[in-house]
């Protein structure tokens, strides 16, 4: 009875949390915000083919007395979700309150599912009702309003309309006839049925006979089951169409290499104002490349004759030409005639006027470029130039650059162009043209002009040329512009050499006229040609002078000889050998060292002379009892020579032998050696003394003394 009691007050302190929780939640309290209570759905009403009211019940168990929002979903198939939604709508303090809402844009002959969806103020939480089908009724096909067209030709049409069959089998048809009434009316079938939901494009075809100019009116008849059982097909409005006039080509006109007439007549012309225009083409077809601008051929009755005049045609090519008639329906190319066909005489090159340049001007050279056409025929063309002309005409000297040959069948402006190389002089006008030939004639461009930047720089002769050095000389030309130079030489024009590697050259101002720029190079190669030019270069540009060239002296190699080496001790030997600078100022050392490596070099200088000169070196604090390799290098202006490897051995070091001092006895003050073979060694008996002991300390150190006063002497000499 106790426990009972309990459970009672438990539950009622629970609903009164239960209440307590809604109402925070309803007033913005997120931590006591719960999902709302389930609703209730119930049977739409007033269901048709597009629409029905859905219905349902919130709160239905008036657990939850605030609610926040709501919407129905519904969808085909076996499930309310995942389809469309009624919008959200807000509701309070909500108790066992029903709702309804319609829905729109149902498809006919289909099974939906709808719910009823209730959610908590933020629309985090929500709960979805049970879910109750139902079936929208069948309806017969619709027709999208305006959506009927016709595309003609002088002798047939396609006739087409948008059909909705709205989920059931729909055969559809056009009925057509030269009367509105539709009298005596043909009907064309669809070739098949249209299925499913949604707008389709129903389509037929007249076939070729249709007539001429002629108009007619037509209209789409779409019928399914319902609307067999209706006894009302869908019928579209009546709609008209004209078909065009008979196009007829006729034989081009007035044909060159670049030009033609096009001719032909329309049959016949009717009350729709009809036009006409061209296409052409390269080839056997006639379509699908150029057309004319299309022309009124205007309103009436009977045959219109009509023509254009084209341009922008190809030298020596085949063309065919087709007219084409056309109104508001549609266009008809000449249905029984073949294209014409025409042949354009062939043409020189063409150059289009104004298209010359010069580009990339230095101060010596420049790229010529023009436009060119060579109008579908092999093509030469070249590029003149001079530093005259009068008007059109080039003066001579007239220099010619050959461009590359143009194959056949080219067709079209390209542009060409040739360089000049380094041949142009700085701060020069010069004056161009192109001149293009094929087998119809030549053509000659405009005469246009260019000039180079920078100073005006003239290369002189060489002078004092000798075994390693020359003297160069040039003129520099400023231009009124602050201007440098220097020289660059080498054994080739590729040069390589420069009088000022690192700096800008020598400033040689800015004057208006000519100023003297010599320059020494060296140090050279003796018996070498050298080439050398030179180079000015201001902020305008830089110009380089012409390639000279001068030879070096050829010189002499030294003769050398080695001899062996005397006076050797244990660290001093004396070198020496012969040279025969023959007759120029000839360095000379010797190399030694404990390998053929050498490693060690002495330096002299012989003046210049004839004969055989003698030349030594004296080594000393070498090591004792050690063999060098030695040999001797002379070197001038002619080559270097090396003397053959050569060897000598110090002496080693000889120290006095002594025998070593006798043991200490502690019972006698001296002892006697046994015989020994050392020198100074008598077999007597020696006393044990420390001044005895000091006596060889002071003769070591005088021999030592003795050795090096001996080592500064031989430095000295």
């Amino acid at each position: 009875m106790m426990r009972a009691h309990t459970r009672r007050l438990l539950a009622a302190a629970l609903a009164t949390l239960g209440v307590l929780a809604a109402g925070l939640a309803f007033t913005g309290a997120p931590a006591f915000a719960a999902a709302p209570e389930a609703p209730e759905t119930t049977s739409p009403t007033g269901v048709t083919a597009t629409k029905a009211t859905l219905h349902g019940v919130l709160n239905p168990k008036a657990l939850t007395p605030v609610l926040t929002g709501w919407y129905f979903a519904y969808n085909i198939g076996s499930t309310c979700t995942g389809g469309p939604t009624t919008p959200l709508e807000p509701e309070v303090a909500a108790q066992a309150k029903a709702q309804e809402k319609e829905a729109s844009e149902l498809q006919p002959n289909s099974k939906y599912v709808s719910c009823l969806v209730a959610t908590d103020e933020g629309g985090a939480a929500s709960t979805q009702g049970n879910e109750v089908p139902f079936t929208t009724p069948s309806a017969p096909p619709t027709l999208v309003a305006g959506s009927e067209s016709a595309s003609a030709t002088s002798t047939s049409a396609t006739l087409q309309a948008q059909v909705n069959a709205n989920n059931e089998a729909t055969t559809y048809s056009f009925e057509y006839a030269t009367d509105k009434a539709l009298t005596g009316a043909k009907t064309i079938k669809g070739a098949a049925a249209l299925e499913g939901y949604g707008n389709q494009t129903a389509s037929v075809s007249t076939g070729a006979v249709l007539l001429p100019s002629e108009t007619y009116y037509y209209r789409v008849v779409a019928e399914n089951e319902q609307s067999e059982k209706e006894g009302m097909p869908t019928s579209g409005p009546v709609e008209e169409f004209t078909t065009v006039p008979t196009p007829h080509t006729e034989e081009a006109k007035s044909v060159t290499a670049t030009t033609a007439t096009f001719n032909g007549a329309l049959t016949p012309l009717s009350s729709v104002e009809a036009e006409y225009f061209f296409d052409y083409r390269i080839g056997s077809e006639c379509a699908g490349e150029n057309s004319t601008p299309r022309v009124s051929a205007g309103k009436g009755s009977g045959s219109k004759a009509v023509s254009t005049a084209v341009s922008e045609l190809q030298p020596s090519e085949s063309y065919s030409v087709c007219l084409v008639s056309a109104n508001a329906f549609g266009s008809e190319v000449d249905p029984a005639t073949p294209p014409v066909h025409f042949t354009t005489p062939p043409a020189p090159p063409t150059v289009p006027a104004g298209t010359e340049s010069a580009e990339n001007v230095t101060s010596f050279e420049a790229g010529l470029f023009s436009q060119l056409n060579p109008n579908n025929q092999e093509t030469t063309y070249s590029f003149e130039y001079s530093t005259q002309a009068a008007g059109e005409t080039l003066e001579e000297p007239i220099t010619k650059i050959d461009g590359k040959t143009i194959p056949a069948g080219q067709y079209g402006n390209s542009e060409v162009f040739v360089p000049t190389g380094h041949v142009l002089a700085a701060g020069t006008t010069y004056y161009f043209r192109i001149v293009a030939t094929n087998t119809t004639g030549t053509t000659k461009g405009k005469v246009v002009s260019f000039t180079t930047p920078g100073p005006v720089a003239t290369t002189g002769a060489a002078s004092a040329v000798e075994l390693s050095s020359a003297n160069v000389a040039g003129t520099v030309n400023s231009e009124g512009v602050e201007t440098y130079y220097y020289y660059q030489y080498g054994t080739s024009t590729e040069y390589g050499q420069s009088t000022s590697p690192s700096e800008p050259g020598i400033d040689i101002g800015a004057g208006a006229s000519p100023v003297q720029a010599p320059a020494s190079l060296f140090p050279l190669v003796p018996g070498v040609t050298y080439h050398y030019r030179l180079v000015a270069w201001n902020i305008d540009g830089t110009s380089y002078g012409q390639d000279k060239t001068f030879t070096t002296e050829a010189g002499l190699s030294p003769l050398v000889t080695i001899d062996p080496a005397s006076g050797i001790t244990v660290d001093e030997a004396t070198l020496s050998g012969t040279v025969n600078p023959q007759g120029k100022e000839t360095s000379y050392s010797f190399e030694y060292g404990e390998g053929t490596e050498y490693g060690t070099q002495t330096f002299g200088t012989i003046l210049a002379g004839q004969g055989v000169q003698s030349v030594t070196f004296n080594l000393s604090g070498i090591h004792a009892d050690t063999t060098y390799h030695y040999r001797l290098k002379v070197s001038n202006a002619g080559g270097t020579a090396y003397s053959e490897d050569m060897t000598f051995t110090t002496l080693p070091i000889a120290f006095p032998v002594i025998a070593p001092p006798p043991p200490t006895l502690l019972a006698l003050p001296s002892f006697t050696f046994p015989t020994g073979t050392e020198a100074g060694n008598t077999g007597k008996t020696q006393p044990h003394s420390e001044k005895k002991k000091h006596t060889k300390k002071k003769n070591k150190k005088k021999d030592e003394k003795q050795g090096k006063t001996k080592r500064q002497k031989a430095k000295s000499r």
